[in-house]
């Protein structure tokens, strides 16, 4: 049985948010970073009207905006695989069964944790990490947030009760 393939194993939902979290947390930094040196490129050419310098300053203020949008995205996919989780039938004999595969998500998502640490932990982006402490902290600690989807995933998919048995509703 594979269970990466599997609903009842999870793998896929758990992947899929550590990798979503991951490539947002580095495009809002990168794109900060990006329309930052645009903006100082603007100013010092002498391109400095008021009316651009407000456009410009918009523009920042709405890529840090993004630190919350993953705060709400992580909320988001947390719940997501509770919610979509509780709607497979699964035997519980599996619940030993995921929480083994867990270590290999986890390690899957230590990895994307350390290609972030190492991607943004270059000197040119000191300044665009100073704009967001919530994407950083999110990103630094992916394999507790993969851990976190796994206990939920994992006790709405096999903590049904007899009553329940999660069936897609006709």
């Amino acid at each position: 049985m594979n269970l990466l393939n599997s609903k009842k194993g999870l793998g896929k939902s758990i992947i899929a948010m550590v990798v979503v979290l991951f490539v947002m947390g580095f495009l809002s930094i990168l794109g900060y970073l990006l329309l930052s040196e645009y903006n100082t490129a603007i100013y010092a050419a002498g391109m400095n009207d008021s009316s651009i310098v407000y456009v410009g300053d918009t523009f920042l203020w709405s890529i840090s905006f993004m630190d919350w949008v993953i705060v709400f995205a992580m909320f988001f996919l947390i719940l997501g695989i509770g919610i979509t989780s509780y709607k497979i039938a699964a035997p519980p004999a599996f619940f030993i069964v995921q929480f083994i595969m867990g270590i290999f998500y986890g390690l899957i998502a230590y990895f994307f944790n350390y290609m972030f640490q190492e991607i943004v932990g270059d000197a040119v982006f000191v300044a665009a990490r100073l704009q967001f402490p919530n994407t950083l902290l999110i990103c630094t600690n992916l394999q507790w947030i993969a851990l976190a989807g796994l206990i939920i995933g994992a006790l709405t998919l096999y903590g049904k009760g007899r009553a329940s048995k999660g069936q897609y509703v006709e």
